[in-house]
């Protein structure tokens, strides 16, 4: 009976923090300007304090992306992206802890992108990456 609870407790707690994450990328994918199409295969992860979270991501030439990083921490996240040599494109660090960045890429190419929480973050916290093309 005691593990029937604690397994029905584990499930409860899950399905809501997962509920948060999926009502915080709605809400990020709403923020996005109408100028631009949101890919819906965005990216969304639980992060702990010491964590980070990676995506890759192919950027076609020609496109105009934006990257909008939303997350349950109120203290911005730290983001950086990369090219496929490794090359440092972005680093929000510089620019005010920025959460929403546009680009354009003169050639197609290939993208990671760094997420990690604040220095100051203390708590668990939902993140989701959204990519978007203007049309």
């Amino acid at each position: 009976m005691m593990k029937s609870i604690l397994l029905l407790a584990l499930c409860l707690g899950l399905c809501t923090t997962y509920g948060q994450c999926d009502a915080l990328s709605e809400a990020c994918a709403k923020s996005i300007s109408k100028q631009f199409i949101v890919d819906p295969n965005f990216f969304q992860t639980e992060l702990n304090p010491q964590d980070l979270a990676s995506i890759r991501a192919v950027w076609l030439k020609g496109n105009t992306y934006r990257l909008s990083i939303c997350g349950s921490d109120t203290k911005p996240y730290i983001i950086m992206v990369y090219d496929e040599q490794g090359q440092l494109l972005f680093d929000n660090t510089q620019f005010d802890r920025a959460q929403v960045w546009d680009f354009f890429p003169e050639n197609t190419m290939h993208v990671q992108v760094i997420i990690r929480p604040n220095e100051q973050s203390v708590d668990r916290s939902c993140v989701s990456v959204l990519t978007a093309f203007k049309k």
